[in-house]
């Protein structure tokens, strides 16, 4: 009977384990979590090019290269009609695609 009752708990937690491991309805929202804080991440890096438009009317390289997106890339900074525009490549990491991310602010 010892024998019988061990067998069942064992196999309950191999279950339990089991559907731990291979939820089919649990999903990984790192990913999502990263693209949400893109923008707000983007927004600050505007404001600070924004600072350094307003006191000294240019950016440094130095302080382009310290601009990185959520995924490590070098973000694109242009300055043109007194709009300032912020990209990161997005996830994909290249330029030019469906997933890039953008950001502007108007200089007056």
């Amino acid at each position: 009977m010892k024998k019988v009752i061990v067998f069942c708990v064992a196999l309950v937690g191999l279950l339990f384990l089991g559907l731990k491991i291979f939820d089919p309805l649990s999903t990984d929202h790192h990913e999502e979590e990263i693209l949400l804080g893109a923008v707000p991440l983007l927004n600050g890096h505007a404001d600070g090019l924004f600072i350094f438009i307003k006191v000294k009317g240019k950016w440094t390289e130095e302080e382009l290269a310290r601009m990185l997106d959520p995924w490590g890339q070098q973000i694109r900074a242009e300055y043109q009609d007194k709009v300032l525009t912020l990209t990161s490549s997005g996830p994909d990491m290249k330029f030019e695609t469906k997933d890039d991310i953008k950001v502007e602010r108007t200089i007056e």
